[in-house]
């Protein structure tokens, strides 16, 4: 979405960097063509996700136990974000992509989600790779709020109505 707001820095760079742009096209008001074309302008490719210039986006429902009371092996057990979505944020690693952002959820609706240092590691300390790889292989505290038997999957893709039942 931010593509079109770049500057030429930004573009060169990539080029210098043989970077390669992999969009997933959504739904909303943004101006492909223009993207492509300033790409062109740069000798930079862009790729589709699907290799298809539809719109064909679908998303998982993946639902909180506001009182987290969820198993949290099972839970982890039955992610399928668990070490496929790790996510970075402060200098700290997450197995999981739900985890950095909730803060913006609990503010929102007025929630309580807990999450403490150890729901992710901080990478500055690690003293290894082994003891990064070993904590991305294990549960975290906050999988207890993962309802995972109520997952679904496939669903389409739809501009949020910002509602908390869209999350519980």
């Amino acid at each position: 979405m931010l593509l079109p707001k770049k500057t030429e820095d930004f573009w060169l760079n990539c080029r210098k960097n043989r970077v390669e742009i992999d969009i997933t096209k959504y739904p909303i008001k943004l101006d492909y063509e223009e993207i492509e074309k300033t790409a062109e302008k740069y000798d930079l490719k862009i790729y589709y996700e699907g290799e298809t210039d539809e719109i064909i986006k679908t998303t998982n429902y993946m639902p909180f136990d506001l009182k987290g009371k969820q198993n949290i092996k099972e839970s982890f057990r039955l992610c399928f974000y668990s070490n496929s979505c790790v996510s970075q944020y402060k200098g700290r690693l997450y197995t999981c992509c739900a985890v950095p952002p909730v803060h913006i959820f609990n503010k929102y609706f007025n929630q309580n989600l807990l999450v403490s240092d150890a729901d992710s590691i901080n990478i500055y300390t690690a003293k290894d790779m082994d003891e990064i790889f070993d904590f991305l292989r294990k549960p975290i505290p906050f999988c207890r709020y993962c309802n995972w038997k109520k997952c679904e999957t496939q669903i389409p893709w739809h501009i949020s109505t910002k509602q908390i039942s869209e999350w519980t």
